[in-house]
């Protein structure tokens, strides 16, 4: 026979010597909540009730104040006018009476036929009633349909009764709704008589049944707020009260379930001896539990815990931590011995994997495949970028995968070998080999592997595969993106050097041209001194065309833009474009049908392509050949463009091209890098300026340019040109061309004074004369502030100022403000190096009356002058 532990005989001890005073308890504590629960449910009825029976005494006060005073308001010839409008709009009556004492009918509201006599529901002591008392009649059918009513009767008032058959139907409802919530309660309304008024079963108001007989109705008609106890009705049994409307006349009745009421008192008893129940097992196994804890507990915990920490269970080891203290000085110390022996491998534990994790995080973030293998080499680690890089998934790494799925099966014995030497500690360098991708894609890569010890034994590599063909594209593009911004840099250096170079430059062609001509003026032809200046001048138009070079290379030029068609602009300069080529060069034109318009400066145009047919034509050096001239339109992105050789690449979209292509020499890389440096020039003609120039217009243009070239294959050079949309407005200026004027002396006469302003004194000297020259008096000041002092003595008689932009002191723009301020009427013409639309764009106020860039003619001067002088602004 097997002996019961200690636990079992102290567990049965305990159940019988708890189990009496528990039975006891549990009866004693429901009795005594049946009893307050009892109580309650009367306590919570009766209040209901009264609830009830003040909402109907408020239904019926309202009422009845409305009868009152329609009987104070009326007499016995009628109601006033008002009366029936209340009653059609108001639905707490079917109808209203005016009744005599006598109860004979003298008007309704509405009309209700042929009865006359009212007397037989008046109350037998109406005369003697005061004016808060209510009278009601018992319910009846209301006389012309089938509507349920009863009659709310006024105190009367000048021998004359108003009386109202209530609407029901709101009270009705009213009470339906109450009824509501199943079979644990209703509610009904009975008059003096025990006669239903209200109802939820609607049936038994219409068939006006009578109540009376029942004993809970008999004993709630006495006129008191009673609870009448539990009867039986319809097989139920019910809780019963009841409660006077006002004086009486109508009785309010509530009925619960009793058996529902009742229920949660059971309940109540249920869940108490439950939980005794629950509590005495719990007392049982507290006092075991406590004894078995102090030996058998701890043994068994130690032991749990010392397989856990096994296991590396943590949560079942902090359970130990946290039990009590033992009352045994040997348990105690082998507690405290193996807590702190737990808390030291866990904080090692946890220091690993805080070091695994930042080793996972930055090998994740490393740009190249990193990867730990076992001696089979099937992969225990791989980072995101390997997978990334090589077409896995994480489901497919979990899956087992091997090094020599990462590379083409020809390379295996080769990968095979460089592995053992790895692990065999040679020293050997990386490994080249071709990768292979999931999706079966090859690529250049190297291998560089390392071995993984354990106990000075080899257990694993561990190593990373560099994407050689992606290194090498990276430094391409790196090399290729410093050699574009050197070369940009560069010829941003350029640019503003020709720019300044260019504009102080026309300022010493403009006096050395209009000296010219005045001494041709002065010179008779028959003078070999008058061809000789002829010569001269010509050299000074060919000095202002390399000018107007150097300025559209630096994008200043004067651009004076207007919609052209470039298959039209090519066909009409045809002609002269075949006339600079050599008669061996064969010309092809391939130009695409209806391209939409763009906006340029037509001379600027035709100096782009005379420019790029020129240089395609010297390519081919008098050797037969062919120049193709293409034009067409395409879209172009971000991407595309960046291969623009201008400094400013522009926004993407719709661009017209132009691509001019040869079958000449070709260029070498050094050509194809300097090829738009101002000055530099392969030939042994030519001043180096022409692509220079190109360059600049199309990037004043806003356009592109490309180029494409080798060594004995020709060039090809494309520019770009935006589309002009249909919805884009004309922004480019009107084309103004100046007629060449035959310069004539002027009649001696003085015409007026006109004000020159130019801090070079050269150009001073040389508008004074011609001014002179014109029947002028001039005024010379050599800068702003000099010119505002002549202009102060002389304001009122000088005609015209002639004003350069850029002076010491005070500048153009300056002095033109104050001559304005001074005389908002004054005419000015500004003379700059600089392009019109740069110069006048950066005047926000007091805009110049006329603009003449430098170098000018004396007979542009002149045209300026007369035309300026002519108009009356």
């Amino acid at each position: 026979m097997t002996a019961a532990s200690i636990s079992t005989l102290l567990r049965r001890y305990l159940a019988l010597r708890l189990l009496l005073p528990v039975v006891f308890l549990v009866l004693t504590l429901s009795a005594l909540l049946g009893w307050q629960r009892w109580q309650d449910i009367q306590r919570e009825q009766h209040l209901q009730t009264l609830a009830l029976s003040e909402y109907v005494a408020t239904y019926l006060s309202f009422s009845r104040e409305i009868i009152n005073l329609m009987a104070e308001s009326s007499d016995l010839r009628g109601f006033p006018e008002v009366i029936p409008q209340f009653i059609k709009h108001s639905n707490a009556f079917e109808r209203i009476l005016l009744l005599s004492d006598q109860g004979e009918v003298m008007a309704t509201i509405p009309p209700m036929g042929s009865l006359k006599d009212y007397s037989r529901l008046m109350p037998a002591n109406h005369r003697n009633r005061d004016k808060q008392d209510v009278y009601i009649s018992s319910p009846y059918q209301a006389p012309l349909s089938s509507k349920i009513t009863a009659s709310l009767f006024s105190y009367p008032v000048n021998h004359k009764v108003v009386a109202g058959e209530l609407n029901l139907r709101s009270l009705q409802n009213f009470i339906a709704g109450l009824g509501q919530t199943g079979d644990s309660a209703f509610f009904f309304i009975t008059d003096r008589y025990g006669n239903l008024v209200a109802h939820p079963d609607q049936k038994m108001v219409e068939e006006q049944t009578n109540l009376g007989k029942l004993q809970p109705v008999q004993e709630g008609l006495g006129g008191e707020a009673i609870f009448l106890g539990i009867h039986r009705t319809n097989g139920v049994h019910h809780l019963f009260s009841s409660a006077p409307v006002l004086g009486g006349d109508w009785v309010v009745f509530t009925a619960w379930n009793a058996r529902e009421k009742f229920f949660s008192v059971f309940t109540t008893m249920g869940v108490l001896t439950v939980l005794l129940l629950l509590l005495l097992s719990t007392t049982v196994w507290l006092l075991q539990h406590n004894l078995n804890k102090e030996i058998s507990l701890p043994l068994a915990t130690f032991a749990e815990a010392m397989d856990s920490l096994e296991r590396g269970e943590e949560k079942n080891i902090r359970y130990l931590a946290n039990l009590k203290k033992t009352p045994f000085q040997e348990f105690q110390i082998l507690r405290q011995g193996f807590i702190d022996m737990a808390e030291a491998i866990a904080q090692r534990e946890k220091a690993l994997r805080s070091s695994e994790s930042r080793f996972r995080n930055l090998a994740d973030a490393l740009p190249e495949s990193v990867f730990e293998t076992d001696l089979s080499y099937n992969f225990q680690y791989m980072n995101q970028k390997t997978l990334e890089q090589f077409g896995y998934t994480k489901e497919e790494e979990a899956a087992g995968l091997s090094l020599m799925d990462f590379s083409i099966g020809d390379e295996h014995n080769l990968i095979f070998d460089y592995l053992w030497k790895t692990i065999g500690q040679e020293i050997i360098a990386p490994l080249s080999f071709t990768a292979l991708r999931k999706n079966g894609q090859t690529f250049s890569a190297q291998l560089h592997i390392s071995t993984i010890f354990n106990n000075e034994k080899p257990v694993g590599i561990r190593g990373f595969i560099i994407d050689v063909t992606r290194v090498r594209e990276e430094q391409a593009q790196r090399l290729e993106m410093e050699r574009r911004l050197l070369h940009s840099q560069k010829l941003e250096s350029l640019g503003v050097m020709a720019g300044g170079i260019a504009h102080d430059f026309n300022n010493i062609l403009a006096a050395i041209q209009g000296n010219l001509e005045l001494a041709l003026l002065d010179t008779p032809v028959s003078s070999p001194a008058h061809d000789s200046l002829g010569k001269a001048g010509t050299a000074v138009a060919r000095a202002t065309d390399l000018t107007r070079q150097m300025l559209a290379y630096s994008g200043k030029g004067q651009f004076l833009v207007q919609r052209i068609g470039l298959n039209r602009f090519i066909e009409e300069n045809m002609t002269m474009l075949q006339a600079v080529m050599p008669k061996t060069i064969t010309m092809e034109t391939r130009l695409a049908p209806e391209l939409p318009e763009i906006m340029a400066d037509p001379g600027q145009l035709q100096q782009v392509v005379i420019n790029l047919i020129t240089n395609a034509s010297e390519a081919m050096e008098e050797q037969p050949g062919t120049l193709s001239i293409h034009t067409g339109v395409r879209f172009c992105d971000q991407d595309f463009l960046r291969n623009s050789r201008g400094l400013k690449k522009p926004a993407p979209g719709n661009f017209i091209f132009l691509m001019v292509k040869d079958t000449g020499c070709g260029m070498n890389k050094e050509s194809l890098d300097r090829l738009f440096e101002p000055f530099y020039t392969t030939k042994f003609t030519g001043r180096g300026l022409g692509l220079s120039a190109v360059l600049g217009i199309m990037q004043g243009h806003k356009g592109a340019i490309m180029v494409d070239s080798r060594p004995d294959k020709g060039t090809s050079f494309q520019v770009f040109f935006p589309a002009l949309q249909e919805t884009d407005l004309l922004k480019g200026a009107e084309a103004s061309k100046s007629a060449e004027i035959q310069s004539e002396r002027q009649e001696n006469g003085n015409k007026g004074m006109v004000l020159v302003v130019d801090d070079e004194e050269m150009l001073r000297k040389l508008y004074a004369d011609a001014l002179e020259m014109m029947g002028y008096t001039p005024l010379a000041a050599r800068d702003g502030q000099e010119a505002m002092e002549l202009f102060h003595r002389y304001s009122q008689h000088i005609l015209c100022v002639i004003l350069d932009l850029t002076m010491p002191r005070m500048d153009g723009k300056a002095t033109l403000g104050a001559m304005r301020c001074i005389r908002p009427d004054m005419k000015i013409i500004l003379c700059s190096g600089y392009n019109e639309q740069e110069t006048i764009g950066s005047f926000t106020e007091n805009s110049p009356s006329r603009f003449l860039k430098k170098p000018f003619s004396m007979a542009a001067l002149q045209f300026t002058m007369e035309e300026l002088l002519s108009q009356g602004e």
